[in-house]
């Protein structure tokens, strides 16, 4: 059964503006941002984004008669798309600077190491280029550092306490919780996601970051996870409003 259909309307464009790679580059940065958040408030799942950046970034290509290479040559439309994907590289990660600093601590990590163990040296050095500490990463209840080695804490490892744990919640762990009250059912996930408050809206954005990490480092099965987390989003935050919900808290 077609569950969607597009259909696409062609015209011709009546204009002799052109514009440059670096113009067409900067256009992209310019505009393309404003629509992938767009796509993402309209819970475009993980797997969809790249995808769905393409219209947007093709209307830019399309806008003027030609867009011109370095060389002179015209650009083809398969090298505007490795750009416009480019971009979106560089958007989703510009969102990842919005996020606490041990977020962005375990999110760098687990792009490099995932959850294998790495050297202490080079936690310490993206603990300062993230503005935290590798004491304080550890205190969050995200990581283990033993005999001079440092490795992320699976979800089914980080104790559900540390949620709660004074001004060093991280939204990375409250994706992770998230996901494992889903596992259970949409109510409980539901439950946390009242019980986390403001912390649990900022959940959607880590895992679409995650979801992109994983996509590029051909992890699929822990990809799904962060996907399907973001298709039933909407559901979740519907069901957090009801008293069913609010009963299904989860003690710190």
């Amino acid at each position: 059964m077609l569950a969607s259909s597009v259909v696409i309307v062609c015209r011709p464009r009546f204009t002799d503006e052109r514009l440059d790679r670096s113009e067409f580059l900067s256009a992209l940065r310019a505009e393309l941002p404003d629509s992938i958040k767009n796509l993402q408030k309209q819970n475009i799942a993980p797997v969809d984004v790249a995808q769905s950046a393409i219209g947007p970034g093709m209307r830019i290509f399309s806008r003027y008669s030609k867009v011109v290479e370095t060389d002179g040559s015209a650009m083809s439309v398969r090298n505007a798309l490795a750009l416009i994907n480019g971009v979106l590289g560089e958007v989703l990660a510009d969102e990842g600077a919005e996020l606490d600093g041990n977020s962005q601590f375990a999110l760098t990590w687990f792009e490099q190491y995932g959850y294998e163990q790495g050297p202490y040296g080079k936690a310490e050095d993206l603990a300062r280029a993230k503005v935290t500490t590798v004491d304080n990463v550890v205190r969050s209840g995200i990581v283990q550092s033993q005999h001079g080695k440092l490795r992320l804490l699976n979800r089914e490892e980080m104790e559900i306490g540390a949620l709660w744990s004074g001004d060093i919640t991280t939204v990375w762990m409250a994706v992770q919780h998230l996901i494992r009250h889903l596992d259970r059912s949409e109510m409980d996930a539901a439950g946390l996601v009242w019980q986390l408050g403001e912390i649990a809206h900022r959940a959607p954005q880590m895992a679409y970051l995650l979801y992109s990490v994983c996509e590029k480092k051909g992890w699929s099965e822990e990809g799904v996870a962060y996907n399907g987390l973001i298709s039933v989003w909407p559901e979740l935050v519907r069901l957090s409003k009801t008293p069913a919900a609010r009963q299904r808290t989860t003690a710190p």
